[in-house]
């Protein structure tokens, strides 16, 4: 596929990705995700730790790969008056 195939692959289909490395990175490697099992969504704060604990039990698989967009105003939620919650 060339490179400007991915792209086009990517625009026209919703949730897919792709994450390039420069072949000057002689470990490096690229990802082209086309269609996700599973997308993850948390649309108020009360479900972003529910969906914080479902992605960690994801990335304990090493069979998946996955991406992530976090907003900045996610940020909030973990303010100091909240970080005690979080402390075990």
């Amino acid at each position: 596929m060339k490179f400007v195939d991915i792209l086009n692959f990517v625009k026209e289909n919703e949730n897919s990705a792709f994450f390039y490395t420069p072949n000057i990175y002689k470990s490096g490697k690229s990802f082209l995700l086309k269609r996700p099992t599973k997308i993850l969504t948390a649309k108020t704060k009360e479900e972003v730790e529910k969906v914080l604990l479902q992605a960690d039990e994801y990335s304990l698989d090493p069979n998946i790969i996955g991406f992530a967009t976090i907003p900045y105003e996610v940020g909030y939620y973990f303010q100091k008056k909240r970080l005690p919650i979080y402390i075990k």
